[in-house]
């Protein structure tokens, strides 16, 4: 996943969790390799960009060379043997949570409790330390919302984000607010509703953040908030 800010592109890695930077040249490679260019257009084009054709042995080393970076910090697709390692790994997490997640309801069922709240707190918190981000957002992913009927109302969301907070004042562990966010994501998702989850960043000074967005609107953090940092894409936007 990648974001820009100012000139300066950011990039995350979902699988370890890390942010990286890209400036000037680095940065133009990236954003080929993006948009789909093998190593070999990539140099091609940056080589014709600045008028210097007998450059592009040398630039195509340099792509390859950030490609080889950037595989390290798996920040591009792995090999077919890692693919299948992580196929496994997020199948092993989709069937671990069903077998002990709650099942999804409707809207109009009762607001998760605070011991429901502590509850999916604590499987978020373990099974992003077990299987990693990627294997959470396959579990929330697979959860769907086929039983939504409506927006949940507003007086369900705020008792809701009340019990999750009063339920993390009694947990033993510290939680970061991705965590919380997976959390509330989580619950929405037994409701039948669906949510995004943000990611953003700031590089002045450097600070990560992520928060729960639904119906167009941060849901456990302000608005205000919000605007400081540069978004990544939105997690689960598409699920159905």
């Amino acid at each position: 996943m990648s974001a820009m800010h100012d000139d300066t592109a950011i990039l995350l890695s979902l699988s370890t969790g890390r942010y990286f930077s890209l400036e000037a040249h680095d940065r133009r490679m990236w954003q080929l390799l993006s948009s789909g260019l093998d190593e070999g257009a990539v140099a091609h084009t940056l080589a014709t960009g600045i008028n210097a054709p007998e450059r592009v042995d040398e630039i195509l080393s340099d792509v390859r060379e950030l490609c080889d970076q950037m595989a390290n910090r798996h920040l591009l697709a792995p090999s077919t043997g890692q693919e299948g390692s992580e196929l496994w790994r997020d199948t092993v997490a989709t069937r671990l949570f069903q077998s002990v997640a709650f099942p999804a309801r409707s809207p109009r069922a009762r607001v998760p409790s605070k011991a429901r709240c502590f509850a999916s707190v604590a499987l978020i918190h373990a099974g992003v330390r077990l299987f990693g981000l990627p294997g959470v957002l396959s579990w929330l992913d697979s959860k769907g919302s086929s039983g939504c009927v409506g927006v949940l109302p507003h007086p369900w969301l705020s008792q809701m984000l009340r019990n999750v907070y009063t339920a993390l004042a009694f947990y033993p562990f510290n939680v970061a607010c991705l965590e919380t966010s997976l959390a509330i994501l989580a619950l929405l998702r037994r409701a039948g509703a669906r949510g995004q989850l943000r990611l953003g960043v700031d590089i002045h000074p450097f600070a990560a953040h992520a928060w729960v967005e639904y119906e167009g609107s941060p849901l456990n953090e302000t608005a205000e908030t919000t605007r400081r940092y540069r978004l990544f894409p939105a997690l689960l936007a598409n699920s159905q």
